[in-house]
């Protein structure tokens, strides 16, 4: 008998060509789909998922993650960016939903123990463990997202899109003439709903926004409005360019800086997630990417604590918006770790 795996599908062109692929390598394949909840209430439908299923001859089941989603996705997103925050809700949301809550559906109810999705990550054995680590498709790797899924998983883990591109997952749908059947790109915000991420976050307050010193040089209308780094639409006129280098909710208050004072090269994490422990302490080269896209850059663990991590970079770069999260490679493209940034040390006022 084929062995059964668990599939999260969300009726897209990734998980419709994972499936596909996944029923190709002999598995037997039941698709898995939660209707996202949305901020103005209800939930999303998902009648592509269904009807993929039925056009596979796979079974399928839906699930409510309604509590557990806005216990780790919307409460959380809506309390980062009421403290001046900028949350990674797709992160948590891998964490939490669907690595978490549907994989522990998939095991009691379902009976699987093998779990798949569309993403385009690698995860495999080697050594008697398994690994998490970077797509062959740098340009669509999403394997920034997934540090959160926890280590004793990762050997039943699998990612049918590993060494993929987004045309090659289209092309399998239409050999099988399913590309017609597959609904839209998923939107980046996928709960926000047709009013955006300000219908979550709730009322603006309005404050100063300060120079680096302490001047005020005007106000804000509400600090979830204003990002790290930000340097157009600030409304603050000024003799040379002024970006977002800081916000502070105790006061309230949005800080504007010139370019070189935002500059830092060290940060320090939180609610680390450690993939690879041997290579998880001070004094380890490794490679740190502080957003998804783009590549990663040399860095070093500085201190190791309860607490969380210390990592300073080779070579300075603007400060980034606590709330986001760093993840750290190996130099073969291997996830070591992963956590939220509560600091940057700016080196204009730290040295």
């Amino acid at each position: 008998m084929a062995e059964k795996i668990v599939l999260l599908m969300s009726g897209g062109t990734d998980s419709s060509a994972a499936a596909l692929l996944l029923l190709r390598e002999g598995w037997e394949v039941v698709g898995l789909t939660f209707p996202v909840p949305r901020a103005e209430g209800g939930a999303s439908p998902v009648p592509e998922a269904a009807e993929l299923a039925r056009a596979l001859g796979i079974e399928h089941h839906y699930v409510d993650v309604s509590e557990v989603f806005r216990q780790r996705v919307t409460e959380p997103f809506r309390r980062e960016y009421s403290l001046g925050r900028t949350p990674c809700p797709c992160a948590e949301c891998n964490a939490w939903v669907k690595f978490g809550f549907l994989w522990d559906y998939a095991r009691s109810t379902l009976g699987a123990v093998h779990f798949a999705t569309g993403h385009y990550a690698r995860a495999y054995c080697e050594g008697g463990e398994g690994h998490l680590a970077a797509a062959g498709n740098a340009k669509k790797d999403q394997s920034y997202f997934l540090y959160g899924v926890k280590k004793d998983r990762l050997p039943y883990l699998h990612f049918p899109l590993a060494e993929r591109t987004k045309d090659e997952a289209r092309a399998l749908l239409a050999e099988a003439g399913l590309r017609e059947r597959v609904s839209g790109e998923s939107m980046d915000l996928c709960f926000a709903g047709r009013e955006g991420y300000r219908a979550v976050i709730g009322k603006e307050r309005p404050g100063p926004v300060t120079d680096t010193s302490g001047r005020v040089l005007g106000s804000h209308t509400g600090i979830e409005n204003y990002t790290i780094g930000q340097r157009k639409g600030l409304g603050i006129p000024h003799t040379s360019p002024l970006y977002v280098v800081e916000t502070d909710p105790a006061s309230n208050t949005v800080v504007l800086g010139e370019y070189e004072e935002g500059l830092t090269d060290t940060l320090e994490i939180s609610g680390v997630n450690v993939l690879e422990p041997r290579w998880a302490k001070a004094g380890e080269e490794l490679l740190g990417k502080i957003r998804s896209t783009g590549s990663p850059k040399p860095c070093r663990i500085e201190s190791v604590s309860e607490q969380g991590m210390t990592v300073r970079f080779a070579k300075e770069f603007f400060v980034t918006s606590p709330g986001q999260k760093l993840v750290l490679y190996d130099s073969g493209g291997t996830v070591v770790l992963g956590g939220t940034i509560e600091k940057c040390r700016r080196k204009a006022c730290c040295g």
